[in-house]
């Protein structure tokens, strides 16, 4: 049962479901996300939470909103927004004051910022507080996407002057910094490295996915009539419908497979863009073969009856849709889209990597590989090297260096670094 505790001016109250307040120790990591909503970002932050409670840790969580499908969690949590609904970006910096006051009045040992949305209210936060944690913050997603835009040099040479000083600004309070892949890693340290400051120091932990869980929840059902009742190839994509998943490209280069390849097209998830996306399909004539179904708690049926998974995204972090597609063992096409798309393909080994926004190459490769052998099994035994037990052993390892230091811990040379080549691994 959640036990939630709202922190509002430096006071505590720590309420169970039965509104009976308790007391707690301080907490050896506190995770900061701003919600519980179905995205990458929160499942991984969920088994890490997890993996460090099984590990001894006590955890909690701090979220500027309780909500989301992912709320009911076992892992306390930690209240800092206020009842007023003005969107993210502004409920999290109006939630600044109240991360500062829960620093002081919960003094845990680690804060683990846990992405890319959240870290800029953590130095203004920190910056007054009495108590000072060890700040460790997850890169999860790429910064970079406007290089896969369009714009020209000159453009792209100033967007980068100001990302640069966006990244700055964001991983400013941080001691360490764990990227989702190799190739964030490498952005990240590029957009902090100074020749009048040391940044701090930045390794890879690739997204994990459960394998066996996975496994187990493809065998249910499929309910849907386009599953299992002709020989028309079905290919799946989902997200959420926003801008960075791009589902535009995909729903075109579906429109040109079609005046070649009989297929269907099944896009779970729900976003902003529902209705934009229904509405590009009925003007390119396809909306009778594309369906909405909605945000799917299982998604996994789905994916492994589909004759194709197709990843359209501008940017990512490190995608663990496309993971959990090889674990089914359907075949998979992706944009090569900043950062992790490339790693996880292993350079195109694993399935074709297409030009972000290209939908004419994304529809060529969809066709091709819907015309080449499923290879399941070699997928399946790809994503086994993603397993989640490797990602949240890494985290753990990461830990338990800050806290085995603590105060003033140097955790500057992690032991866990699974992506990076054997000559750059920490020792």
């Amino acid at each position: 049962m959640t036990i939630v505790q709202k922190i509002d001016n430096g006071s505590t109250s720590v309420v169970s479901a039965s509104g009976v307040s308790t007391s707690r120790r301080n907490p050896d990591i506190a995770i900061l996300i701003y919600d519980f909503r179905g995205s990458g970002v929160i499942r991984n932050a969920l088994r890490i939470a997890e993996a460090a409670r099984i590990d001894g840790l006590f955890v909690e969580f701090v979220v500027v909103r309780h909500e989301g499908p992912f709320a009911d969690t076992e892992i306390p949590v930690s209240v800092i927004g206020d009842s007023h609904d003005f969107g993210r970006a502004i409920d999290t910096f109006r939630a600044t004051r109240r991360l500062h006051d829960y620093v002081d009045a919960r003094k845990p040992r680690i804060l683990f910022s846990a992405g890319n949305h959240i870290h800029h209210i953590v130095g203004p936060a920190l910056r007054r507080a009495i108590h000072r944690p060890i700040v460790i913050m997850r890169a999860s997603n790429d910064m970079e996407h406007y290089r896969t835009r369009g714009y020209g040099p000159l453009e792209q040479k100033l967007r980068s002057a100001v990302v640069r000083r966006i990244a700055r600004f964001m991983f400013d309070a941080a001691d360490h910094i764990v990227a989702v892949s190799p190739e964030l890693a490498d952005q990240v340290e590029g957009y902090l490295r100074s020749p009048v400051r040391q940044s701090p120091p930045v390794q890879s932990i690739f997204n994990g996915i459960d394998n066996k869980a996975i496994r187990a929840l493809a065998r249910s059902p499929v309910n849907h009539p386009w599953f299992g009742t002709s020989d028309i190839p079905v290919i799946v994509g989902m997200g959420r419908f926003a801008r960075q998943k791009n589902f535009t490209l995909l729903i075109s280069a579906f429109a040109k497979l079609l005046q070649r390849t009989p297929a269907r097209l099944v896009l779970l998830g729900k976003g902003p863009e529902l209705e934009a996306l229904s509405r590009h399909a009925t003007a390119l004539g396809c909306a009778d073969y594309v369906d909405f179904p909605g945000y799917v708690s299982n998604p996994f049926p789905y994916l492994s009856a589909a004759s194709l998974f197709v990843l359209s995204s501008t940017w990512e972090g490190c995608s663990n849709a496309l993971l959990e597609a090889m674990a089914c063992g359907c075949p998979v096409v992706a944009t090569r889209c900043p950062t992790g798309t490339i790693d996880i393909l292993d350079h195109g080994r694993r399935g074709p990597l297409v030009d972000v926004d290209d939908y004419e190459e994304l529809a060529a490769a969809m066709r091709e590989r819907l015309e080449s052998p499923r290879n399941s099994e070699q997928l399946r035994a790809w994503s086994e090297t993603h397993d989640i037990q490797r990602t949240v052993a890494g985290y753990l390892d990461v830990f338990r260096s800050a806290l085995a230091g603590a105060p003033g811990a140097d955790i500057s040379r992690p032991k866990f670094d699974q992506n990076r080549p054997p000559s750059q691994r920490a020792a």
